[in-house]
């Protein structure tokens, strides 16, 4: 009788371990993304309407969730920061609604969005996220100001220095901004021919800045070397 009482009692303590475990085991596992935004393109100096998705991924409900956008240059908001979405079911979503600026002296390109959440399942300790978003003006405009070459004219194995300077005139900062000659081909007349005599000398064909903020303009110097067979002629860069 002691006997089966005992089994029947580790069967009982068995079953609630298991009970438990699988108990423990239902989380909600939320995750945030950019669900939309308009208009397109986001641009400097502008506001963007944003729509974020909270989703919860896991196999237990979010309760007492909050949703928490935070200024993070260059976005920023006017309105009430925070989102009360309380309870969040497995597999369920919620679409967050923001009105964000964007600072008129923002840099175009990729930028980070950053939104926090809190629910039970964090013990409401803030849980954040950077999302990027790309920031571009309508119209990007760069000028070619002067293309310069010292000495004016280069004589076959002779070298020169060109210097080519541009300006940015449009109304925002340009990240990544680059100067390449094409060196493959020139015409001539009526002709084409492939490959000009000329070389770069110590650097590439390409240059390039990692910012040009808008009004400033930026010198790109190349130093170049004319083949020692090349034909004597004037040729397009």
């Amino acid at each position: 009788m002691n006997k089966t009482i005992a089994t029947l009692f580790a069967l009982v303590a068995m079953t609630s371990m298991l009970a438990g475990q699988a108990f423990a085991a239902e989380r909600s596992e939320i995750d945030i993304s950019v669900q939309s935004y308009t208009p397109v393109p986001a641009q400097p100096g502008s506001y963007v309407t944003i729509i974020f998705k909270v989703a919860n991924e896991g196999d237990g409900a979010s309760t007492n969730t909050v949703l928490e956008f935070r200024d993070n240059y260059p976005f920023s908001i006017d309105e009430r920061a925070d989102k009360q979405i309380g309870e969040l079911e497995e597999q369920e979503d919620y679409l967050a609604e923001y009105r964000v600026r964007i600072d008129s002296a923002a840099i175009e390109g990729t930028n980070y969005l950053k939104v926090r959440y809190k629910s039970d399942d964090t013990a409401n300790n803030w849980i954040e996220k950077e999302l990027p978003l790309t920031i571009n003006s309508a119209q990007k405009t760069i000028s070619i100001n002067s293309v310069t070459v010292t000495p004016g004219t280069i004589t076959p194995g002779a070298q020169a220095e060109t210097q080519v300077k541009i300006k940015n005139l449009a109304m925002s900062n340009l990240r990544d901004v680059g100067v390449k000659l094409d060196l493959e081909k020139t015409v001539i007349g009526t002709s084409t021919i492939e490959d000009i005599p000329l070389a770069p000398i110590g650097s590439s064909a390409e240059k390039r800045i990692s910012l040009l903020k808008s009004g400033e303009t930026a010198d790109f110097e190349f130093l170049l070397q004319a083949y020692p067979e090349a034909s004597v002629g004037i040729y397009k860069v």
